[in-house]
């Protein structure tokens, strides 16, 4: 990887290596030398922001139930992969009311942030796992058209939606008689 590494140090600075501690080879470019200058200290390595893991939605499969009147039942279940993110944000669509959230087939520990945005909370980082989402919406009375918007809820690490590799939607039409 071409790009460069960044270091971080409290209680320390960067040093040259004394020259009777030096080899014939070089060190790598990508190490750096450190000298203590006070207790307690810490170092830390920080890779390039593209290195760093990023969240994604293997799959997101919606089946949309709609009444004669527009009324829709949405069920979304996302496979995720979480890499590193413990928490991730379910932003529910304005016209619709959230009715449940489950992972890994179990109720999920949601809280409420602010109107439409819930906090979930992911299992373990490491491996993938299974959101299920359960949303409803009511016609919109108000117009004459006779199609149907289907707006699915999203998940978010901070600002930034999750990407979704793959998407499958299926539509049904539920009969009243």
């Amino acid at each position: 990887n071409s790009k460069p590494v960044t270091w971080t140090a409290n209680g320390a600075e960067p040093a040259e290596l004394p020259v009777n501690f030096q080899t014939s080879s070089s060190a790598p470019s990508a190490s750096q030398i450190f000298r203590v200058t006070s207790t307690p200290f810490r170092i830390e390595l920080g890779l390039p922001k593209s290195t760093q893991p990023v969240a994604s939605i293997r799959l997101a499969d919606t089946v949309v139930v709609a009444n004669s009147s527009g009324g829709q039942l949405l069920t979304t279940r996302f496979v995720l992969a979480p890499q590193s993110v413990t928490e991730c944000d379910l932003r529910v669509p304005k016209n619709q009311e959230l009715i449940s959230v489950s992972l890994d087939s179990r109720p999920a520990l949601i809280r409420s942030l602010s109107g439409p945005i819930w906090r979930i909370q992911l299992g373990p980082p490491q491996l993938p796992q299974w959101i299920e989402v359960v949303t409803r919406s009511t016609a919109d009375t108000t117009s004459n058209v006779r199609t149907i918007a289907v707006n699915r809820p999203a998940l978010f690490v901070g600002d930034k939606p999750i990407g979704v590799e793959m998407s499958l939607w299926s539509l049904f039409s539920a009969q009243s008689h």
